[in-house]
């Protein structure tokens, strides 16, 4: 089905940045952790020509999941999660997931005021298309949100998915692009003034056959011209294997941007092709640096480090002082 290859592909993505613990990770001193996901629904602003929202107002996953689940239900999810991973010393990190998870604005405040209540040491995390950012009463709420519970943006990240100005995947319903509409977002979170709301936000690229003549451009851009936390970066799936053409190209492009963050001429950590793999990715205080033209795999990410870069896919630390 192809809801289930992409729920597959999902938890795949997730595990490679998020998923820690002895049993997935066997690099030395890891960190408890586990990713859980709450649906807060599965509606969109948007109509990507790749999302598996178009497939109607329930999709399976392991059962049917409502397009809309109810706030006592999203309640239950979270005390059901916690009860089987109380302790303090483990983290549990909440993806807050869509559709669009920020047209579920409200029901994600109260889930998020909920979970904090129930236990200490929690993270969350939502992806969002950015669009409902360009709203003023909505940003409005969303700062005013967060200057009231410091606890929480603390606890809270933020990724905007962009995938290029070109992109003709991410459009709305009437076939307009929202690259426009994204990058005004975007520039909206880098004017927040930290004094007022300081969190971390990210920006996701996907690089796909419809972007990858452009897409070390567009990181350039993006890391010129705003102030996420990170750049992170990631292979569609779809494209690995098909065109050797285009990881040549790949290749080329990524040497480039290396030599740029070697000179400091790149200063946003591109996560997925270069960067200190802190624990948030790795899930290690054993921190190392790795390099990939496919960007970091799981396999990856759990071996140790083989010292300095090779054509085999990684660099040690040194490589970059």
């Amino acid at each position: 089905m192809q809801q289930d290859k992409y729920m597959n592909s999902l938890h795949e993505t997730h595990s490679t940045y998020s998923i820690r613990g002895k049993e997935s990770n066997p690099i030395s001193n890891p960190v408890k952790s586990s990713l859980r996901i709450l649906y807060l629904t599965n509606r969109c602003n948007l109509a990507c020509t790749y999302c598996y929202e178009g497939l109607g107002d329930t999709f399976k996953y392991g059962g049917m999941v409502p397009a809309i689940p109810s706030l006592k239900q999203l309640i239950k999810q979270v005390d059901d999660i916690i009860a089987e991973e109380p302790e303090e010393e483990k983290q549990t990190l909440f993806l807050l997931f869509g559709g669009e998870p920020l047209m579920q604005w409200k029901n994600m405040k109260d889930v998020m005021l909920h979970a904090m209540l129930q236990k200490n040491n929690i993270h969350f995390n939502a992806i969002t298309n950015g669009v409902l950012l360009t709203k003023p009463k909505f940003l409005k709420d969303f700062i005013s949100f967060f200057k009231e519970h410091h606890d929480i943006i603390q606890k809270f990240s933020l990724d905007i998915s962009f995938d290029g100005v070109g992109n003709g995947e991410r459009v709305y319903r009437n076939g307009k692009k929202s690259a426009p509409t994204v990058l005004k977002a975007l520039a909206m979170l880098s004017a927040i003034d930290e004094e007022i709301m300081k969190f971390r936000w990210r920006i996701r690229y996907t690089i796909q056959e419809t972007n990858i003549d452009r897409w070390k451009e567009d990181i350039l851009h993006l890391n010129k011209t705003f102030n996420p936390y990170r750049i992170i970066t990631s292979i569609d799936s779809a494209m690995e294997d098909k065109n050797l053409n285009a990881h040549e190209k790949l290749k080329r492009d990524i040497s480039s941007l290396r030599s740029l963050w070697k000179t400091k001429a790149l200063n946003t950590p591109v996560c997925g092709f270069f960067c200190d793999t802190c624990d948030e990715c790795a899930g290690t205080h054993d921190y190392k640096y790795y390099y990939t033209d496919k960007g970091l795999t799981k396999k990856q990410l759990h071996s140790e480090n083989m010292g300095p870069f090779e054509d085999s896919g990684q660099w040690d630390s040194s490589s970059l002082k």
